[in-house]
């Protein structure tokens, strides 16, 4: 899937290599030995983003091959430090940094026709906002440029502003999720990390608070499975001696934090994705109530290891990693 890019030289496209005729055909008949291809293709995502639903058709994107990179369509422009959502085979990239210039372009992916559409424009432009999908909206919490929180409605490709995040003057960095009709804002801010969980309910167009991260952190790598949000390092007060070490989850059904396996390359400024299950204990962070149960994810992560020279966003000067917008997913194996 397409990454969260640091702003620097990172983010190459990774492609699959490519076999000779005869490697090829010992490939295949070493493949009928192991197991029926038939299991093959079950077991093999169906879409460019490794995601459930119909599989594309074959050629629309060329054959994926299981556990490797592929290349998908190029995004239309650079990009960095931008927000995402997904829904269903549809990524959707909302605002971000390009060759230095914070935009409002927001673009969808269809993972089945791997075609790249622009959307409704985000109402305001900034670097490193946050979003989240519930019920067919994304709710996004403005990054470095300031404390608004809109609401992009999928069906109708327009945009609605919500009640701003309560204590905060920007959201840049921080993670976010959604699940119960409540959208949680998790830590970020330019002026350093911060740990406040902040619940938006959605039936009485308001904010509360809920129990903080157990460390606090901006620019981590994050993703949302079903009722949890899973949070893998990111820079902090440390950086960049040691950024965040920590692996957290918030059990948005329950509101309480648990950590679970330590994050050894300390990365920050990065993008998570899920792949398959992976059976890991998460145990109750200090202080908070329960005890999760098994994860079901394993993060992905591509990021920088040391914080920049400033903890501010660095807006109107950098220049994105990515060559011109190039998109990579991954088959699993």
């Amino acid at each position: 899937m397409l990454l969260r890019q640091p702003a620097r030289g990172f983010g190459e496209r990774r492609s699959v290599s490519r076999l000779g005729m005869g490697g090829l055909l010992l490939l295949v008949a070493a493949l009928a030995v192991t197991f029926p291809l038939g299991a093959l293709a079950k077991s093999s995502p169906s879409s460019a983003l490794g995601l459930g639903g119909p599989a594309a058709p074959e050629g629309a994107r060329g054959p994926l091959v299981p556990n490797a990179w592929a290349a998908g369509l190029v995004y239309p422009t650079t990009i960095t430090r931008y927000a995402y959502a997904q829904s269903g085979q549809d990524l959707y990239v909302l605002g971000g940094v390009s060759d230095g210039v914070i935009v409002a372009n927001a673009n969808r992916y269809n993972a089945t026709t791997n075609i790249w559409a622009s959307i409704a424009p985000v109402p305001v432009t900034s670097e490193a906002p946050a979003a989240a999908l519930l019920d067919g909206k994304i709710y996004l919490a403005e990054g470095s440029t300031g404390d608004s929180f809109n609401i992009y409605d999928i069906a109708s490709n327009t945009w609605s502003a919500g009640p701003p995040r309560p204590g905060y003057t920007d959201n840049y960095g921080a993670a976010a999720g959604a699940f119960g009709g409540k959208v949680y804002v998790v830590g970020g801010g330019t002026s350093g990390a911060t740990d406040t969980t902040s619940i938006y309910t959605v039936a009485t167009n308001s904010w509360t608070t809920g129990a903080p991260a157990p460390v606090p952190f901006f620019l981590a790598g994050y993703t949302t499975v079903g009722q949890y949000l899973y949070v893998a390092g990111g820079f902090n007060s440390a950086s960049p001696t040691a950024n965040v070490g920590v692996t957290m989850r918030l059990d948005m059904a329950t509101g309480s934090w648990s950590l679970g396996p330590t994050y050894t390359p300390g990365r920050a400024d990065e993008g998570s994705s899920t792949r398959r299950r992976l059976s890991t204990p998460w145990t109750s962070a200090p202080g908070r109530a329960g005890r999760g149960p098994r994860s079901p994810i394993r993060f992905r992560a591509r990021a920088r290891a040391t914080r920049p020279a400033s903890s501010r966003p660095v807006g109107s000067a950098v220049r994105c990693g990515r060559p011109a917008g190039s998109t990579a997913r991954r088959s699993s194996s």
